[in-house]
């Protein structure tokens, strides 16, 4: 799988996806989806963002809607918001890219309803809470990451 990448220095990157992934297939509980949304939204979900990390833009699209399902939260979202923040200005949604937004939104609500009607072992409310939980971990470390108003540091992980 390496192959695809652009550096395999990013295999880290691939590899803790899949880690999040396993993870979450094998142990169905809140505290594990918020856990996983957390790091995976400060790691790999970060790494994404400011770089590029598959050769081709099928597998980096393939990739997106991966970390969006593993996120709870569109990767185009998570993209735009993310590089505001870094920006220290106001969400330009603007430059949200339409069909890849549409796509991972149309996968993720996929996953909701799958969710919902039980087709997956963990629950939608399991789901929800874990997510919610993850996401607000993930705005918390946000905050008190550049606490001194620093937004642009390298990455440390």
């Amino acid at each position: 799988m390496t192959f695809l990448l652009r550096d395999r220095r990013d295999t880290p990157s691939l590899l803790r996806a899949t880690a999040a992934a396993v993870a979450l297939a094998w142990l169905q509980h809140p505290v594990v989806v918020a856990v996983s949304t957390w790091w995976i939204g400060n790691t790999v979900a970060h790494h994404a963002v400011h770089r590029r990390l598959f050769r081709g833009r099928g597998a980096e699209a393939a990739f997106a809607v991966v970390l969006t399902l593993l996120l709870g939260v569109p990767q185009e979202l998570w993209r735009v918001v993310h590089l505001a923040h870094h920006a220290e200005r106001p969400v330009p949604w603007r430059r949200c890219r339409p069909v890849p937004l549409l796509i991972q939104a149309m996968a993720l609500g996929g996953l909701h309803v799958a969710l919902a009607v039980g087709c997956l072992p963990l629950g939608w409310s399991s789901y929800a809470a874990g997510l919610a939980v993850g996401l607000l971990l993930s705005f918390l470390h946000g905050c008190y990451e550049h606490r001194g108003g620093i937004t642009d540091q390298p990455d440390r992980w």
